[in-house]
């Protein structure tokens, strides 16, 4: 109940800027990316989260933490690096704190 309740309480906002080396993000993949990066992350494979270990204009090193499918089910990984070219990335995103979420799950708990 409360692995729940902690995981209820974050929201993934889209970032304005580029994000920098050793940041926690999530990255979401184009169509051609998830096909291109399938014998990497698996099929289907819709976004990465994990810290980003290397960034540049080419492409993005990221330690990943979670791979999310295109049904939204997001699978543990264990900090395996990968490369992804950023012809692939479609944005990227930052986990937060939902005061909202928060609430809810105090106020049910």
């Amino acid at each position: 109940m409360l692995l729940i309740g902690a995981t209820a309480c974050y929201s993934l906002e889209p970032m304005p800027t580029v994000p920098a080396p050793d940041a926690e993000v999530r990255i979401r993949l184009t169509d051609l990316g998830a096909a291109m990066m399938a014998p990497t992350l698996g099929a289907g494979v819709s976004a990465v989260r994990g810290r980003i270990l290397a960034i540049d204009s080419a492409s993005v090193r990221l330690s990943v933490v979670a791979a999310t499918d295109r049904d939204g089910l997001e699978q543990s990984w264990t900090g395996e690096q990968v490369t992804i070219p950023r012809q692939h990335v479609s944005g990227f995103e930052k986990r937060e704190v939902s005061p909202f979420r928060s609430t809810l799950v105090t106020i049910g708990i």
